[in-house]
């Protein structure tokens, strides 16, 4: 297990993750992990992918949940705002 910290959004935000990834891996030559657990960015996943062959991306449960409870927020605020 491994934790690193990127700027948030960041443009470049897939080619920092695989730097970071790529030196978690230096120092452990053999590592070669079958799973990986994200939120939905699509730069984390492009980049485990990148670095680690065949890794499998899981989205974390809460972070799911999460997205589906603003997007549906946003969903009813818009249709209020459309009654107003």
């Amino acid at each position: 297990m491994a934790f690193f910290i990127t700027y948030c959004e960041h443009p470049n935000g897939e080619e920092i993750i695989s730097e970071a990834l790529s030196v978690i891996k230096g120092w452990n030559p053999g590592m070669a992990p079958k799973y990986s657990m994200t939120d939905q960015d699509i730069a984390e996943i492009n980049a485990m992918r990148a670095t680690f062959e065949g890794i499998r991306p899981f989205w974390c449960d809460f972070h799911v949940k999460q997205a589906w409870d603003k997007r549906i927020k946003n969903i009813f605020k818009l249709k209020n705002l459309e009654k107003g």
